[in-house]
């Protein structure tokens, strides 16, 4: 197995949060999950793609984990096709939504590691609320959520069946 790959699920255990603050109200958790950080970034930069399903505000946001570089040209060729004008100006759109997208497959810089990422990007994403159907309903959509607010996952796409 890739060592780099085993490196990034590396980390130690999370700390024990305090009980409460010095003021005596409980600490408010903004941390990342260190592992879902790791498979972000171990997608990131590839073509690879994994099926997620993440709890965020109250929500169930379930699709596939796709790489920023991926979700970036795949959002640049939507807003590019349901804009009007000339096929040169939307290239244009798609082209410039698209290059966003480099940063994620550019090499780090000299021996600096690449920077943890802060985002996670889904393709085909619905949402999901207690007793309700898939938002939409149809088909999915692209996602880009802050890591930071995810409050858990678990591997794999919910389907709604019937």
């Amino acid at each position: 197995m890739d060592e780099n790959i085993v490196a990034l699920f590396a980390a130690p255990p999370d700390p024990p949060a305090p009980a409460t603050t010095a003021s005596g109200t409980a600490p408010q958790q903004t941390k990342t999950d260190w592992f879902l950080q790791g498979l972000v970034k171990m997608i990131n930069g590839t073509d690879a793609s994994l099926g997620v399903t993440l709890q965020v505000g109250g929500l169930l946001v379930s699709g596939t984990l796709v790489s920023g570089h991926k979700y970036f040209s795949g959002v640049g060729a939507e807003l590019a096709a349901a804009t009007p004008g000339s096929d040169e100006t939307k290239e244009r759109l798609r082209s410039t939504i698209s290059r966003l997208g480099e940063n994620f497959t550019k090499p780090a810089d000299g021996n600096e590691p690449k920077p943890l990422p802060q985002y996670i990007h889904l393709k085909e994403a619905r949402f999901f609320h207690v007793g309700g159907k898939p938002i939409p309903s149809n088909n999915g959509v692209w996602w880009r959520g802050r890591l930071s607010e995810v409050g858990g996952f678990c591997l794999g796409i919910l389907d709604m069946q019937g």
